[in-house]
């Protein structure tokens, strides 16, 4: 495990996500942030809530929209929207293990969703998030069982 992570964690954090097989998935976390509002805004800015007004059930799960449009587009293709690795945070998943997330520490890159721990997880993750994608993807396969 390299050093940045003990700059993010104190040492019970660290032990406590070592012996964690997983934590909340990405629509835990997610709240009710609307999902096709990370598509259409900057990185600086902050996702939308979503609305009980516009929901959409897809897989097991209800998901929340702040508006008609964003509900459409999310129903016409829901894979294009949800996060990458359930949401689970994308530099853990590229460490191969899983660890929850922050929905305003997000990324899109390459039209997918990424979600991290922290903005500060984030910024580490940026500095190589291509190789971290390349881990992510080839560690999700074994680590969503």
């Amino acid at each position: 495990m390299n050093i940045s992570i003990f700059r993010k964690f104190s040492l019970i954090s660290l032990l406590f996500l070592l012996s964690t097989p997983g934590l909340a998935s990405a629509y835990d976390t997610l709240g009710r942030y609307d999902v096709v509002s990370y598509f259409q805004i900057s990185s600086n800015e902050n996702p939308k809530k979503g609305s009980k007004k516009f929901t959409h059930k897809w897989g097991d799960k209800t998901w929340y929209f702040s508006s008609a449009k964003n509900k459409q587009l999310f129903a016409a293709d829901p894979e294009k929207y949800v996060p990458a690795y359930d949401g689970y945070c994308a530099y853990a998943v590229g460490n191969n293990y899983t660890y929850s997330s922050d929905p305003l520490a997000w990324t899109v890159k390459d039209d997918r969703l990424f979600l991290n721990y922290s903005k500060s997880v984030r910024e580490d993750w940026l500095e190589k998030s291509s190789y971290y994608i390349t881990q992510g993807d080839k560690n999700w396969k074994h680590l969503k069982k």
